[in-house]
């Protein structure tokens, strides 16, 4: 495999496994820097102290064959050449409360899925944040109900889908410095993190360093 059947696969094997990393949808260049910005949770399968989060790009760092930098390049590049784009969800299904418990069950995993399918179709319409899209509260309301039989209290969703400006914000420095070590980086993701570093100061003077979904207009 040489020459752009090389790059051909390895963009088709980021775009397969963007498909597993919340729910937020990211559109066009995002998507790639979802995936190149990736943080994964040391778990026991890993030497070391667990629950330490590790730069991880595309959940695959061990098994790059180049380096993140080049790896990023050809899929900017993939994502160019499509006419048409697909809608990437990002989920989280480990995010835990401040007693360390998780926050949805196996079962949510369901509608997660219905959701999704429901906006690839534009059924559902969606909240704007710094850095995507994310579910309305009524829409879950409705699929939890019909498809699990089982409420979905507004507490819950304001704690899956607060928006922690401060965070992110710390998040999106560390990536940027790592990247500066990675002397192939393309310029184009450096500019993408930016823009997002902008949004995110946007949304923390107008909200404060922890945004409410509630709070945010839907578009």
């Amino acid at each position: 495999m040489v020459g752009n059947e090389r790059e051909a696969y390895w963009a088709l094997s980021i775009v397969i496994g963007l498909l597993f990393v919340a729910l937020f949808i990211y559109i066009g260049y995002d998507v790639v820097t979802k995936g190149a910005s990736l943080e994964s949770e040391r778990t026991t399968a890993v030497l070391g102290r667990t629950g330490v989060m590790e730069f991880n790009p595309y959940a695959i760092l061990d098994f790059l064959p180049i380096s993140p930098g080049a790896f990023t390049e050809l899929h900017l590049r993939f994502g160019e050449s499509l006419e048409k784009k697909p809608r990437i969800f990002s989920v989280n299904y480990f995010l835990k409360d401040e007693n360390g418990n998780f926050l949805t069950g196996k079962r949510d995993k369901y509608v997660w899925l219905k959701w999704m399918e429901l906006r690839v179709h534009g059924d559902v319409d969606a909240i704007e944040t710094p850095t995507g899209y994310i579910p309305i509260y009524t829409d879950l309301e409705k699929l939890f109900d019909k498809w699990l039989g089982k409420e979905f209290k507004e507490d819950l969703y304001e704690k899956l889908f607060t928006i922690r400006i401060a965070k992110l914000l710390e998040k999106t420095e560390r990536i940027l410095k790592i990247y500066s070590s990675i002397l192939d980086t393309p310029q184009k993701l450096f500019t993408i993190l930016q823009e997002q570093k902008k949004r995110l100061k946007e949304a923390e003077w107008r909200y404060g360093t922890t945004v409410n979904p509630f709070k945010l207009d839907k578009k």
